[in-house]
């Protein structure tokens, strides 16, 4: 997941360079990454729990 973030910290100024080239504002390309976001936020809240403590092995 931190690949993830750094390769979408890189790429992210770039592709809103183009899009400011081809429109002439950040609009656009504020939404999509608005939406990106979102979706992201959604799959982290999907993740199931992480478990709180694991049980030690019962000695005989």
């Amino acid at each position: 997941m931190y690949a993830t973030v750094m390769m979408a910290q890189g790429i992210t100024p770039v592709l809103m360079d183009m899009s400011y080239d081809h429109t002439g504002d950040y609009g656009w390309s504020l939404r999509v990454m608005t939406i990106v976001f979102a979706c992201g936020s959604l799959a982290l809240c999907a993740l199931p729990t992480y478990p709180a403590r694991l049980r030690a092995t019962e000695r005989t």
